[in-house]
């Protein structure tokens, strides 16, 4: 039950368990759903799967199976949000060489120019 739930998932390994380990694998898949989905929509899907089945497994965790942590104060939301937006860039990146190597220099020129508006709203 319970007790036995709690008994397996404590003392929880920081750096692969703990708040920061987790955000930081969640972010990870995040990134790689949002990078690859325009040459494979597929992922999505499988994106989708695994987003649901972590939201159901970490709902039970929290509320029932760990100890209650401290306030971060949000800490490694904003990290995964930093993350997230320099993952954008890998995106941009991408996009500019499949255009390029597709043969369609005005759309890859466009694509490439878009870091100029991504290196804006990061130095803001």
């Amino acid at each position: 039950g319970e007790d036995r739930a709690k008994e397996l998932c404590e003392p929880e390994d920081q750096a692969a368990g703990g708040i920061g380990g987790r955000s930081a694998r969640l972010a990870a898949l995040l990134v790689i759903a949002l990078v690859f989905s325009t040459l494979a929509p597929s992922i999505l899907l499988i994106s989708l799967v695994n987003f649901s089945l972590a939201r159901v497994v970490y709902t039970y965790l929290f509320t029932h199976a760990e100890t209650r942590k401290g306030d971060s104060g949000g800490i490694h939301w904003e990290t995964q949000i930093k993350n997230v937006q320099y993952a954008l860039l890998i995106y941009i990146l991408l996009m500019t060489g499949v255009l390029y190597e597709r043969k369609n220099w005005i759309c890859a020129l466009i694509a490439a120019a878009s870091v100029t508006y991504w290196k804006y709203v990061m130095d803001k």
